[in-house]
């Protein structure tokens, strides 16, 4: 996986098992973290 200058923050927030929002398409592609996209909060919420 390439690494963009935010992508240490990120994976260290989630070290600690915390999801992350993102719609960033890379980070869905790794299966360390979990990604969740604006899409998947709003199916989760029951929000339409």
């Amino acid at each position: 996986m390439k690494r963009w200058p935010k992508s240490l923050e990120v994976f260290n927030n989630a070290y600690l098992n915390c999801p992350v929002w993102s719609n960033e398409k890379k980070l869905k592609e790794q299966d360390v973290i979990k990604v969740y996209a604006t899409h998947d909060l709003i199916n989760f919420l029951n929000i339409n």
